[in-house]
């Protein structure tokens, strides 16, 4: 075809391919798409570019010379012939962009072999931690869809050891066991509305039984009025049971488990026969565990059986484990600066909380 040059596709590309190829009349870099129906191995036609036009001499004086004798050259037949294919080299076609998750999500892409309705376990960018999500309707292997983020958990332990002198240390030292003097009348007020949920979930126990587990890990959760009127959801979970009659569930189960990734249930006798007798749906884990006396709130430490804190007030005498005052207050506790939380030293500095000081069991 006059005008155009042939492109043979190369075994990498295919229709739709943007392909490089050089134009052999001027040389020039052109790239251009494989049609629909040409496959690799395959010939397509381009347009040649159009050349620049030439620019017309200026005129030139001509003189008589002699011509010289004429030569004869000798014509090169395969010139003539049509161009050869000219063989394109692939252009990387850019990697579409997948869309953006709403705020507040992360995207999560559904692997080969799941489909609707099973669950996964992904890794939450913001925290680290592992969840169990389920594939939304109507998305199978390939497709995306938005989880929603977790919120941060707080870490009150993981304040680092204050710069400065020792003035600077005893003032972060009573503001983080005390709390902010500007907070103190926010703190009585929290206290007070706590202590007013405490009567009332102490009247509910007299008046209802022994239903105060209900919520509580390790526990069965009541489903009907009937065991919420019967108290029901205080029956604990056995520590270990198995159930041989159920996939999974074979091998020796702690508490409230699921098993059979089914619900989070437990066996309450050991024939585990009959819901609401041998078993129940339960609060997923176990029984949280109370710290002793002298311990540590959470973290699972022992005060110093003797310690002192020469930088507070009252603590410079020699105070014993989780010790306190007659009402119950910590040594530093005084009236224009409340310290009614006990608290103890977890070695010689005490300074740092959770590994140096720590919020105890008196």
């Amino acid at each position: 075809m006059e005008g155009h040059f042939a492109v043979q596709v190369p075994p990498s590309a295919g229709p739709g391919s943007q392909l490089n190829v050089r134009a052999p009349t001027t040389g020039e870099t052109l790239t251009v798409v494989v049609p629909a129906g040409v496959y690799p191995g395959s010939s397509f036609m381009v347009p040649l570019p159009r050349q620049p036009r030439p620019v017309p001499a200026a005129p030139v004086q001509a003189q008589v010379v002699q011509s010289p004798q004429p030569k004869v050259y000798q014509v090169n037949i395969e010139s003539t012939r049509p161009a050869q294919p000219v063989y394109a080299e692939q252009v990387q076609s850019p990697r579409p962009v997948p869309p953006s998750s709403p705020a507040g999500t992360f995207p999560v892409i559904v692997p080969a072999g799941h489909f609707s309705g099973m669950r996964l376990s992904v890794r939450a960018p913001n925290t680290g931690q592992m969840m169990t999500v389920v594939i939304p309707a109507g998305v199978g292997p390939g497709g995306q869809f938005a989880v929603p983020l977790p919120m941060p958990v707080a870490s009150y332990g993981a304040r680092s050891r204050p710069k400065g002198n020792a003035a600077a240390r005893r003032q972060y030292q009573q503001a983080r066991r005390r709390g902010d003097g500007r907070l103190h009348k926010v703190h009585w007020g929290v206290i007070a509305g706590i202590a007013i949920v405490i009567i009332l979930l102490i009247l509910l126990l007299s008046l209802g039984g022994d239903g105060g587990n209900q919520g509580t890990p390790g526990y069965c959760t009541a489903s009907t009025s009937a065991e919420i009127n019967q108290c029901e959801s205080s029956t604990p979970c056995l520590a270990s049971w198995t159930d041989p009659t159920i996939n999974g569930c074979s091998t020796p189960q702690e508490y409230c488990t699921n098993c059979d990734d089914s619900f989070y249930w437990c066996c309450t006798t050991n024939n585990c026969e009959g819901e609401g007798q041998g078993w129940c749906k339960c609060n997923a884990g176990a029984p949280p565990e109370q710290a002793a006396s002298g311990e540590c709130l959470s973290g699972g430490r022992t005060c110093m059986a003797s310690w002192t804190d020469a930088t507070l007030p009252g603590c410079a005498a020699t105070q014993n484990a989780c010790s306190t005052d007659a009402f119950g207050n910590a040594c530093d506790h005084t009236s224009s600066s409340p310290s009614t939380t006990p608290w103890c030293c977890l070695d010689a500095e005490c300074e740092v909380e959770g590994s140096g000081w720590c919020y105890c069991k008196p």
